[in-house]
């Protein structure tokens, strides 16, 4: 079995011997990096640079086929992003191999991309405004319509994460929108932990972060944000499903009703399709 789809929220599967190695090797740098991390001081350089080692270290692990190193068209997800609130300047904090950016830029959008670690892939994406550093460092000559952190307010610890919210808010335009994609703990956890702890635990590795959408509402709220949208089934490429606050009011009773369940019960396949209402994305009006 590859490692493509390896974090589905939907189940967790079953690993060749192979993988499974890898994963033991994954989830010690997971494990041995969080303690690290949650031993120094919020937006320290000694966290920040026990952050860039260990995520140096798990890209170095993961194979070619894993979902950061493969090149995947997001033109799809991209167009959903742009239907929902048209904006011209973009911000994507945790850009990965950097497809998205490059999704929205051919769109029309004036995009830069941060990320921690620096992807080889980068220096052939002439169209997007690339740069390497901690997000809470940086500097920026304009404020911003949206800003995009897919997959990545998970990795983020205690104390920076507060942070880290506060420095989104601000960059923002006046009703300006941040769109957030979240790993939900009802379904996890979703890091390399899940295949080592029982369901339902909360994540061990590199995710310090896995929130419920209604905690994630709620703490937006403290912050400022207003004006809460989601879309269900990720980025939702059906037109039938369309960026909408009512599917808030769903997704948040999904999530309710998810957790009568027992844990293990949320990774059978059977439960899939149900899991599929479980909300992991936020957008949010300054």
């Amino acid at each position: 079995m590859s490692l493509r789809g390896l974090f589905d929220p939907m189940r967790v599967p079953v690993l060749s011997e192979h993988d499974r190695k890898l994963m033991e090797q994954m989830y010690e740098v997971e494990k041995a990096g969080r303690n690290r991390i949650l031993s120094t001081k919020p937006h320290s350089v000694e966290r920040r640079n026990a952050m860039a080692e260990m995520y140096t270290e798990i890209f170095r692990l993961m194979p070619e086929n894993s979902d950061r190193n493969r090149v995947v068209s997001r033109s799809r997800d991209a167009e959903k992003i742009v239907e929902l609130c048209r904006p011209q300047r973009i911000l994507e904090i945790g850009a990965g191999n950097g497809q998205l950016s490059v999704a929205l830029a051919e769109l029309g959008c004036s995009v830069q991309a941060i990320d921690l670690v620096a992807d080889s892939r980068w220096e052939q994406i002439p169209n997007v405004c690339f740069r390497t550093g901690e997000f809470l460092d940086m500097e920026f000559s304009e404020k911003f319509d949206l800003i995009i952190m897919d997959n990545v307010l998970e990795h983020i610890p205690p104390g920076d994460f507060e942070l880290t919210i506060r420095r989104v808010y601000d960059l923002l335009c006046p009703d300006g929108r941040f769109l957030a994609y979240v790993p939900n703990p009802i379904t996890g956890p979703h890091d390399s932990t899940q295949y080592f702890i029982e369901r339902g635990q909360p994540a061990q590795g590199a995710h310090f972060n896995e929130k419920r959408f209604r905690d994630l509402r709620r703490i937006l709220s403290g912050f400022g944000f207003r004006s809460f949208h989601t879309s269900l089934f990720r980025y939702t490429g059906i037109r039938v499903l369309p960026w909408s606050p009512i599917w808030c009011i769903t997704a948040s009773s999904a999530e309710r009703l998810c957790e009568f369940f027992p844990a293990k019960w949320r990774s059978n396949p059977f439960f899939g399709i149900f899991n599929g209402f479980v909300p992991r994305m936020i957008v949010a009006k300054k």
